[in-house]
């Protein structure tokens, strides 16, 4: 009699669980939260990132800086300093000594007169990695292909970006932000060589984009999609 009972409870619950509900992966939009509080910073300025390696403000850190700004303008959140003001009133290179001093940043913030300002530094240049792959090669002793491992050296586009949203008024820092280095192949030509062996600003600028979007998101409330499992 327990036997029974006890298999016409297992196969209530068999029928129960997989007869009458079934999942569904979906995707939920969520609100997420900024990591800082911008209420008393809506006037904020970017000033030309500086180049690690000469420690000044470069062309390519200008460019870097003019993505930002077209970037923070598509939020209502902040109104951002034009360039032209920025240059007019400063007059002068950006160098990493300065964005390193909080007296210093005091003074160029209340000289353009802003609640907040970006800084940061970049580091552009390129490294040889070892790529192991595998080929199959043929032995004449055998008669068979066998796998090989071998290995070649590519030369790869490596990006460290160092981006910090300074109190115009204290010179503290409010948001660090130190994503982890962006990599991408190099080009190369026909001959097997890399295109250049510098800087190439339109890689430059592609590979910016993901780590600069991923600042702005850190500075707005916005929304994200998330996995989740529907039960049905």
């Amino acid at each position: 009699m327990v036997k029974k009972l006890t298999f016409l409870i297992l196969l209530s619950s068999f029928i129960f669980i997989f007869g009458c509900y079934g999942t569904q992966d979906v995707k939920i939009k969520v609100k997420v939260e900024s990591k800082v509080n911008m209420k008393k910073y809506r006037n904020v300025a970017v000033l030309d990132l500086v180049d690690a390696q000469s420690n000044i403000a470069t062309e390519q850190g200008r460019m870097l800086s003019r993505m930002l700004r077209k970037q923070i303008r598509r939020s209502d959140e902040f109104d951002i300093m034009e360039e032209k003001n920025i240059t007019e009133i400063l007059d002068e290179n950006i160098v990493k000594e300065k964005i390193e001093s909080s007296q210093s940043l005091v003074e160029i913030s209340d000289r353009l007169n802003v609640d907040a300002l970006i800084v940061g530094t970049f580091d552009f240049y390129q490294i040889s990695k070892a790529v192991p792959y595998i080929v199959e090669r043929y032995s004449y002793s055998t008669g068979r292909y066998s796998p090989e491992a071998r290995t070649y050296i590519q030369q790869v586009n490596r990006l460290l970006i160092y981006l910090k949203l300074v109190d115009g008024k204290t010179g503290e820092t409010i948001f660090d932000f130190r994503p982890s280095a962006v990599e991408r192949p190099a080009r190369r030509n026909a001959w097997g060589l890399p295109f250049s062996s510098g800087p190439d600003p339109e890689v430059l600028r592609y590979m910016a984009k993901k780590p600069m979007d991923n600042f702005l998101l850190s500075l707005i409330p916005h929304y994200e999609y998330e996995r989740r499992i529907l039960i049905q």
